[in-house]
């Protein structure tokens, strides 16, 4: 049985080289600057709809994401 494959997305203020240190890990990531076009201008409520929608984990160091996650008490699910 193989465990389950986790997913994330970068957060824009984050360097895009993290996506990558997490490809080379193993794991599916992206960075919201790949995500769409301008999508180094997504707002947190579309990266939050994204990350929802494809089962992403939002990296990240904006406290509003945690804040919103302990307030909904559901997905996405934030580092």
């Amino acid at each position: 049985m193989q465990p389950e494959k986790l997913y994330f997305i970068i957060d824009t203020q984050l360097p895009p080289v993290l996506s990558a240190f997490f490809i080379r890990k193993g794991f599916d990531a992206v960075h919201t600057s790949k995500v769409r076009e301008n999508g180094q201008y997504m707002t947190d409520a579309e990266i939050i709809e994204v990350a929802t929608m494809r089962n992403q984990i939002i990296v990240t160091k904006d406290k509003d994401f945690v804040d919103y996650f302990f307030a909904k008490g559901y997905p996405p699910k934030v580092l």
